[in-house]
């Protein structure tokens, strides 16, 4: 499995873009800017693990660079252009004109994802949000003052969300949309307009 140590100064997307389809990257503490998309501040299209190495007084942190809406998306390749289907990433999601999204398949295609030990700061929209993954571990991922959802995985299946937090939300810290077998177990959210939300 390929190994990837990411260190501050250096992109976490450049280490994501190079790790093989399950391998495993480790994030040094420190504050990241991630610049390479306008939307996203790092696009997950495969299975993999990226692990931030966050301990009590540091801690690794995803910051937004400027206009950014997600901070995290764990999305199938042909979903990371947001904004070619949607016109807004804050609830309800406007499509562009013409686009319909009934078409679009909810088959996972992502297999395999662990997001562990990383801060999420001051998106538009999302904190960590993900689509079509099968089989994924959250874990000690805490979302701060990102403006609509926190922790947000759609049409996923086989998961757990524990040891993470959400606070900041102006709508839920923890969102669980559409979604089979996902676990929610020891998170903390507060400061949100709602703290957990499931939905089908």
């Amino acid at each position: 499995r390929f190994v990837q140590v990411g260190r501050p100064g250096q992109s976490i997307q450049e280490a994501i873009d190079a790790a093989r389809e399950g391998g495993w990257i480790f994030v040094l503490p420190g504050v990241y800017h991630e610049t390479a998309d306008a939307t996203n501040g790092l696009n997950i299209t495969r299975g993999l693990h990226l692990i931030g190495l966050s301990w009590t007084q540091r801690k690794v942190v995803l910051e937004n660079s400027g206009g950014q809406r997600n901070g995290i998306a764990a999305v199938p390749a042909d979903h990371t252009d947001c904004m070619s289907c949607h016109s807004s990433l804050a609830p309800p999601f406007d499509l562009r004109p013409g686009v319909d999204m009934g078409s679009t398949s909810d088959t996972p295609t992502i297999y395999g994802l662990t997001i562990a030990g990383i801060t999420i700061k001051d998106f538009d929209n999302n904190g960590l949000f993900t689509r079509g993954v099968d089989g994924f571990a959250i874990v000690n991922v805490h979302s701060v003052g990102n403006k609509n959802y926190g922790i947000f995985p759609v049409s996923s299946k086989n998961g757990i969300i524990s040891h993470s937090s959400a606070v900041g939300a102006d709508d839920s810290g923890i969102w669980v949309e559409t979604s089979q077998n996902v676990r929610v177990v020891h998170n903390l959210v507060e400061g949100n307009v709602n703290g957990f939300e499931i939905s089908n």
